[in-house]
Formats: C-alpha cells, structure tokens, sequence
C-alpha cells in the first residue's frame, strides 16, 4: 500500500545504461532518409510529447470513468438499501451487497493516488528527469533539474522523455485492468438488482 506503480516499473526498463549521465553520445541521429538531423530531432520531440500528452488524457479519461462508476454504484446501493432490522438477509441480498462494495472498492483502488517509497526515489532520479515523481523528487539536490534543462544532450532528454512515457504507460494499464473488472462486476450488480426487483425484493 502507498507504493507507486510507476516507481516499481519505471527502474525495471533499462537494465542497460540506467543512468542518464551513463548514456553514450555517439548515436548516430540521422536514417538517411531525406531529413536532416535538425527535423529528426523535431521530430522524435514531437512524438515523444504527443505520447506523453496522450497517456495524460486516457489517464485522466480512467480516473473519470472510475469516479463516475463510484458514484452510480454509490446512488444504486443508497436506493437499494435495506432495513437490517426488517427485513432478513438471504444469498441474494448478500451477494448485492458484496457486489456492490467489490466495485466501490476497486474505483477507490484505481483512483486512490500513490506515492513512490523512499528507497524508489534515488533510482528515479537517475532514471529520468520529466515525470512528476522526477521533478517532486525528495533526494534531488538544489536546482537539479535547471541544471539538467541547461546542460543535458538530446539523447538524455529524449530518453528521459521516453523512458517517463513508458513508466506512465504502465500507471494506466494497471488503471484500466483494474476498471475493467470494476465495470464488469458493476455490469453483474446490475442483472443481481433487475432479479432482485423482480422478486420483489425490495420492502414495501
């Protein structure tokens, strides 16, 4: 608990040259296709950014559904709910109520934010320099990053880019294979309370 998906995936990409100051500079930037170094490198900033931007959005597009999934469960469970006092529970009425908390659960388990532990941070800030967990760093020193905006290669930002992408892109799969069960167990809460007003369930 308290551990960020991304602090446990993010050091696990690169077991080669895991450092930014480690990276050669001898890479050659142009592929001989008609564009010059000066394009390539426009262009692979470009799609590197558009990435980022990209998994921002289906990140927050989870976090919504997620949230929304939450409050609909939470109306449907405040609608449905039962006197205790009145009313005896059978398989039924237990398996909506499981139901319904399993998924309120698992929208709290994927909207619920996590912080990376302490051990994590010295390893992320070696390992990129773009994500928020690479900017909010505890470990990193006085204007660490104006020095690396300042001095750093290309081939350090772009990797540095790339490897944050691919640590998010990771945040949101672990997101949306979590929503996903939520969804299909919300679906399930659905036909459990179709029966159980059809049974006449519900009291009075």
């Amino acid at each position: 608990a308290g551990v960020d998906y991304m602090a446990r995936t993010l050091p696990q990409l690169a077991p080669v040259a895991e450092n930014l100051t480690g990276l050669p500079d001898d890479c050659v930037v142009g592929r001989h296709e008609g564009v010059s170094p000066d394009e390539v490198a426009k262009l692979r900033l470009w799609h590197l950014q558009a990435q980022s931007q990209n998994i921002m959005r289906q990140t927050v597009l989870a976090d919504t559904k997620a949230a929304t999934l939450l409050a609909l469960i939470g109306l449907v469970a405040t609608k449905v709910a039962i006197d205790v006092s009145a009313v005896s529970f059978g398989p039924l009425e237990l398996a909506l109520f499981a139901n319904k908390a399993t998924v309120l659960c698992l929208c709290l388990h994927v909207i619920m934010p996590r912080f990376p532990r302490r051990a994590d941070w010295e390893r992320i800030r070696q390992f990129e320099h773009y994500s928020w967990t690479g900017l909010a760093n505890p470990t990193n020193p006085d204007d660490d990053y104006g020095a690396f905006a300042r001095e750093a290669a290309p081939s350090q930002m772009f990797t540095s880019i790339a490897r944050a992408n691919q640590g998010a892109s990771k945040v949101l799969l672990f997101k949306f294979k979590w929503l996903r069960i939520a969804f299909l167990l919300a679906i399930a809460d659905v036909v459990l309370t179709i029966v159980y007003f059809l049974g006449g369930g519900l009291p009075g």
